[in-house]
């Protein structure tokens, strides 16, 4: 049976229960806060951190930039041989609607993963006339065009970006765009 309490004492022990849950939930939040302070580094250095993968052969590659994640599947040693148009930024591309001409799956996810926190959308489209049940776009949109080649090269033409090759020149016009040198 359990024991009849007064008001008096229900009151007790509700406030003591009340003060041990604010002291709990207090001191989690200076530790949380604390270690949060010290096991996130500096914060001072804006440089990429490239830090490969299980093999250094095939990838995949994080680069830590500005406390954004980006993940390649090349490495930049490995894309340094590629032409990129020096004309080619970051701000080409900032807060526009980016639109990708590519028949490869993987160009446009590798494309979409590392551009898409920049852009205010990602989307499929063709690059001229095409049968697909997609946009019609050309040079005067902010296009991405993607053609299989066996000579890489990252080239504009106004606000087209060409990209000739394999997926070494998708991630060497990328590596260019968000600045990380090799």
């Amino acid at each position: 049976m359990k024991r009849i309490e007064s008001y008096e004492e229900i009151q007790k022990r509700q406030k003591r229960n009340r003060l041990i849950y604010g002291v709990f939930m207090l001191f989690l939040l200076v530790v949380s806060t604390a270690g949060y302070a010290f096991l996130s580094g500096t914060g001072t250095d804006n440089s990429a951190n490239v830090d490969s993968g299980i093999n250094n052969e095939i990838g995949p590659y994080s680069v830590n930039l500005g406390g954004q994640q980006f993940s390649f599947i090349n490495s930049p040693d490995k894309t340094k041989d590629v032409p990129v148009d020096s004309g080619i930024t970051l701000d080409n591309f900032y807060q526009k609607p980016l639109f990708i001409a590519s028949d490869s799956d993987l160009v446009g996810s590798e494309i979409t993963n590392n551009l898409g926190k920049y852009v205010s959308r990602v989307q499929r489209a063709c690059y001229g006339k095409c049968e697909l049940d997609l946009p019609e776009k050309n040079c005067s949109d902010n296009l991405i065009v993607y053609k299989q080649s066996d000579t890489r090269k990252v080239y504009q033409s106004q606000s087209c970006v060409f990209i000739d090759g394999d997926l070494v020149a998708v991630d060497a016009f990328l590596y260019k765009v968000l600045g990380i040198n090799a």
